[in-house]
């Protein structure tokens, strides 16, 4: 006779079973992971754009179109996991330190929101 027993299937069930329970957190982990970098990468290229605004005008800008953007409040990084904003440092104005938020979207938002400002000073998961 040839084949598999009831036994011999139940038993390759459980242990695929117990393989995926455990693969299945650190999948979802290195998803996060990913969509973060998607939200990182649009924090620092807007940085990196107020420090050019910066360099024409000795000011930096609330208003991404100023920057070159579609939206004047909020962008969207390239997934949609994470909305980006500029706003004036915590005690401070525009024209000295600007503050580069991302608010997370979605699934994303149990990873919590980034911000990045032109001192270097970050929050959040980086």
């Amino acid at each position: 006779m040839k084949g598999f027993t009831v036994i011999e299937m139940v038993v390759a069930l459980v242990i695929a079973a117990v393989l995926a329970a455990l693969a299945y957190p650190s999948y979802q982990e290195y998803v996060q992971r990913g969509n973060r970098a998607d939200g990182y990468g649009l924090i620092v290229q807007v940085v990196n754009a107020q420090e050019r605004f910066f360099a024409e005008e000795l000011t930096y800008t609330e208003d991404l179109t100023d920057l070159g953007y579609a939206s004047d409040e909020n962008v969207s990084s390239d997934d949609g996991n994470y909305l980006v904003s500029a706003a004036a440092c915590g005690g401070g104005t525009i024209a000295d330190c600007v503050v580069v938020s991302g608010v997370a979207q979605g699934a994303q938002a149990e990873d919590g929101n980034l911000s990045l400002d032109t001192r270097g000073v970050t929050t959040g998961n980086w």
